[in-house]
């Protein structure tokens, strides 16, 4: 997960991250680039865009059925 205060949301660390932790065997399930931090997050209500708060919650629930205990 990668955020910024930009339209990009750190798409560009981001990128950086997914190539670099498979040579560390890092496992990539899942990614999200969570762009405009101040406009889309507030202390009190958390994400408040539906669209990107439901993106995320999908992801979180594919990346909890993978896991392996």
């Amino acid at each position: 997960m990668a955020s910024s205060p930009g339209g990009r949301g750190g798409a560009s660390v981001l990128e950086i991250a997914k190539a670099r932790f498979p040579f560390n065997d890092g496992e990539i399930v899942e990614t999200y680039s969570f762009p405009n931090f101040p406009s889309n997050f507030n202390d009190t209500h958390g994400i408040t865009d539906t669209e990107l708060k439901t993106i995320l919650l999908d992801k979180i629930e594919n990346v909890k059925s993978q896991l392996k205990f």
